[in-house]
């Protein structure tokens, strides 16, 4: 890939994102999560976020919370290869 996807103001402002919307969710919904969650989905070349699975089993609550948290994230600028956009698959950690 000759370009990374990016959320625009980079990673940074995108652990914020997830973070300011795991803040709003119903109360209750991620307590007593400690382990550390891996996310695995796919930026699209349309630079939307879809495939999100979880590689930790979660309360089904919250695996549906934070599956619609990322579904529902602004648009990434996609991935580039050779100029043009590509899909790319991404793993994120989320401590809690």
């Amino acid at each position: 890939m000759d370009k990374q996807p990016e959320f625009e103001g980079g990673y940074e402002q995108f652990i914020l994102y997830i973070s300011e919307e795991v803040k709003k969710a119903p109360e209750g919904t991620f307590d007593g999560i400690e382990d550390k969650v891996f996310i695995d989905f796919i930026i699209d070349k349309e630079g939307s976020v879809s495939h999100v699975s979880l590689k930790n089993p979660l309360p089904s609550g919250a695996a549906k919370e934070l599956k619609s948290i990322l579904e529902k994230c602004p648009a990434w600028a996609p991935g580039q290869m050779n100029g043009k956009p590509v899909a790319s698959f991404q793993t994120l950690p989320i401590k809690f």
